[in-house]
């Protein structure tokens, strides 16, 4: 007899992108799920993903593979959440006009930072992707308040240590400068939070403007700020390469 798959109601709606799991559950106490025909209101409650049927909101659920992979060029003055309790703009203001199911960031971008975030209902990828062991290296261009020295980037090249740990030889490299301020490039593999503008305030130097312009293989191309665009096909096999480190059959999913 085949051994059933049981899995939480809430973690089968988010790998599916219908709601996060924080919303499935809110969805599981205001009695709009049905698993089997009888209405769900309890938060452990599991089923097999291949045998049983689920109704959100009397709609039925397909359970199928259905994986979505996107690029946003997140603007300044967004947080990278879904909800905040000051109304500020989130990304998902932006997300949601263009895109009807849910979608995990890979990672984040805070308020004051723009540029390249990855979206994927694909939770697996996801959470490798933002694990720090896995050394998925983001490169970011930084505008810096003041011309950084050829000591001080030393300094940051061989190494700098943070409140929360060492950041080993991050690669950080001058770009271009004016009378009163500097480009640099920062390449970086760790994915501490907001270490880029805590690696330059280690050596007293404030950052004016801070954009991703890659993730792994991916990057941020020509899409103005506040435009999604789908991953391509070769794109997609890159992030999958780069995450089972074997060929692996893709599809391009839109």
């Amino acid at each position: 007899m085949k051994q059933k798959n049981l899995v939480r109601i809430q973690k089968v709606m988010s790998q599916m992108g219908i709601s996060s799991r924080r919303q499935s559950e809110k969805m599981m106490v205001e009695g709009r799920i049905i698993l089997n025909s009888k209405i769900v209101t309890e938060l452990g409650t599991k089923m097999d993903p291949e045998t049983d049927h689920l109704k959100v909101d009397g709609k039925p659920v397909r359970i199928k593979e259905n994986r979505i992979y996107m690029v946003l060029n997140k603007p300044k003055g967004y947080l990278t959440t879904s909800f905040d309790d000051r109304s500020r703009p989130t990304i998902y203001d932006l997300i949601n006009k263009k895109i009807k199911m849910w979608l995990f960031t890979v990672g984040r971008l805070d308020y004051n930072s723009e540029g390249l975030l990855l979206l994927t209902n694909d939770g697996q990828m996801s959470r490798y992707l933002t694990l720090p062991q896995n050394n998925i290296e983001r490169i970011y261009e930084a505008k810096l308040q003041g011309v950084i020295k050829k000591e001080e980037l030393k300094k940051i090249n061989d190494g700098i240590m943070l409140e929360d740990g060492w950041i080993s030889k991050p690669k950080v490299r001058f770009s271009k400068k004016t009378k009163e301020n500097c480009w640099v490039e920062v390449i970086l593999k760790s994915g501490k939070n907001r270490e880029v503008r805590r690696i330059f305030e280690r050596v007293g130097y404030n950052i004016l403007k801070l954009r991703r312009i890659s993730f792994g293989p991916i990057k941020l191309g020509d899409i103005k700020p506040g435009e999604l665009r789908h991953l391509t096909p070769l794109e997609i096999n890159k992030l999958n390469l780069l995450c089972s480190n074997k060929t692996v059959e893709i599809r391009n999913r839109k």
